[in-house]
């Protein structure tokens, strides 16, 4: 993580006050993550030199529509104000690891051949949590270069069960 987003991060974070305030506004801030990250239009609108009297407003108005909190809009505000709008996704994703780490939870990033029940990812995630001693949050995803089984990394740490990972072992 770069120090600009992690100086942000801290920074968001202190001014949101509580715990609980500082998970709702990582919350929010993924979610208006994802939606840059789904409407080009709306990145360019945020990122475009041409734009940048309009992006306030565009903005406040995206806010409105996804109900996010005031210090929000104020976090979004200042991003925009600073022309560090293009740094958002890895400020939040600073974010979730600076909260994750105050809750004692770890992350774990899981990578599989075929798409898992959530009954499948509620057991994986116990498992870890009891061979890792916290609680574990799962982001999954579908890979199918995979072949058959799956790839799970919590922070430095890889478990590499995967059919691809199997047969270049053989080679």
């Amino acid at each position: 993580m770069s120090a600009l987003a992690q100086r942000y991060a801290q920074g968001a974070l202190a001014a949101a006050g509580s715990a609980e305030a500082g998970e709702a506004l990582v919350a929010d801030l993924e979610n208006f993550v994802r939606c840059m990250e789904g409407n080009a239009k709306l990145a360019t609108a945020l990122t475009h030199p041409g734009l940048k009297e309009q992006r306030a407003q565009v903005v406040q108005s995206v806010g409105e529509a996804l109900q996010l909190q005031p210090i929000t809009h104020k976090v979004l505000g200042l991003l925009v104000h600073r022309n560090r709008i293009t740094s958002l996704a890895a400020i939040t994703s600073c974010m979730r690891e600076l909260t994750d780490a105050r809750a004692g939870r770890l992350r774990a990033q899981i990578v599989s051949a075929m798409p898992m029940t959530a009954q499948q990812v509620n057991a994986l995630q116990e498992a870890l949590s009891k061979r890792l001693g916290k609680p574990v949050t799962a982001q999954v995803r579908v890979d199918k270069t995979l072949i058959g089984g799956m790839v799970c990394e919590v922070g430095s740490l890889t478990f590499d069960n995967s059919l691809k990972n199997q047969l270049a072992m053989m080679a």
